[in-house]
């Protein structure tokens, strides 16, 4: 049967039709997955309103604060914690007297005693955080103050040129200890950005601050970690120039490290992942130097603690030197579900060991990048 012209025509126009919508289709499906898709945040780091919580609010001097210029980068990355400053306290304690015996050593009847968190952002723009804290290098539950809820993690909007002080306690489930314990404070900016999209804002500077406090409830004796700890695979000669903590995929040489990640690095589901790291543990606080006989790093991806090789943490047998590092390899399992992930690691020098003068200072910081699960 012979078909009528017009049939024929609007035959070709839909398939026309047809054939346009399905490659559109396509074409859309693959950018939602795509690395390159434009999701610019990450919906679930944006903080909810605390308009609710009666925090006490000081406004920073005006020589305190850093100029923000995030194109530029003008005067953004200077300083530690890129514009951060951490403090903490028992509540309702008198101001402490004499600052030279005091390097972050909180005295405390029990875990659940309140405590006072004091941050400061020192920059000209609001900024988004991400709040963690960990009892003895493990993640740990923790409340605000008047949300009463506990989580493993506390997002929150600090104004421009603006001091808070937050009161927190910690899990309930936690008990006093015979020996010193480790509270590790870390606060990170902007935990709702991926740092693939912005390479020039994390690659200068992490935006974060992490201070090792210590909690001490009868005695003053070393903490003892139940953890099997690891030696690394080189000792670096002169450290390559390096003073904190570089990981990478790059392994040969060792030295590079301490270059900045691939970002995004591209992973499958469940994938086990090596990296390689680098560090010389050795610090100097004004004159003092603090060798460290070993350290623990620890991995946040999505800002959660991440199993390493295994174990909570990566516990490693530093180098006695100053000036010789250490270069190792450990694993990581990528996560099950498809995305984007912000990985970033931190190092404890001398672990167990009471805080001093030489010890207590901001932790050194790996690079921070993301991780695309596909």
């Amino acid at each position: 049967m012979k078909k009528d012209k017009r049939e024929i025509k609007y035959l070709r126009s839909t398939f026309y039709w047809a054939l346009f919508l399905l490659v559109v289709s396509f074409v859309q499906g693959c950018g939602e997955n795509s690395v390159h898709s434009d999701q610019k945040v990450n919906e679930h780091r944006i903080p909810a309103e605390h308009s609710n919580l009666a925090w006490n609010f000081t406004t920073l001097p005006e020589e305190d604060i850093q100029i923000v210029d995030e194109e530029l980068g003008d005067d953004y990355y200077s300083g530690y914690g890129g514009g951060t400053s951490l403090g903490l306290s028992l509540n309702n304690i008198e101001e402490v007297t004499n600052l030279d015996d005091w390097y972050g050593r909180i005295y405390l009847e029990t875990p659940q005693d309140e405590l006072l968190l004091t941050l400061g952002n020192h920059t000209n723009v609001d900024r988004n955080f991400v709040l963690k804290l960990f009892y003895n290098y493990e993640e740990v539950d923790f409340s605000v103050v008047g949300t009463e809820e506990y989580s493993k993690e506390f997002l929150f909007t600090l104004p421009s040129a603006n001091q808070v002080e937050m009161p927190i306690r910690l899990d309930q489930n936690l008990t006093t200890s015979n020996s010193i314990s480790k509270l590790t404070v870390a606060v990170f900016m902007a935990p709702e950005r991926f740092a693939m999209q912005e390479r020039k804002l994390f690659e200068d500077f992490n935006l974060g601050l992490v201070l090792n406090f210590e909690i001490v409830y009868y005695n003053d004796s070393e903490l003892v970690l139940n953890f099997p700890s690891v030696e690394p695979s080189l000792r670096i000669l002169e450290a390559y120039g390096i003073h904190g903590l570089g990981i990478n995929q790059e392994f040969n040489p060792p030295g590079y490290a301490i270059y900045v990640p691939e970002n995004p690095l591209m992973v499958s589901t469940g994938e086990e992942i090596e990296f390689g790291f680098v560090t010389n543990s050795t610090n100097w606080n004004y004159d003092q130097v603090n060798v460290a006989e070993d350290y623990v790093i620890i991995v946040l991806l999505d800002w959660q603690q991440q199993p390493v090789n295994g174990q909570p943490f990566l516990l490693v047998n530093g180098s006695p030197e100053p000036d010789i590092g250490d270069h190792g390899r450990f694993y990581i399992t990528a996560p099950q579900d498809a995305g984007f992930y912000e990985m970033i690691a931190f190092l404890v020098p001398n672990p167990t060991q009471a805080n001093s003068a030489a010890s207590f200072f901001p932790l050194e910081q790996s690079m921070r990048f993301t991780l695309v699960v596909e």
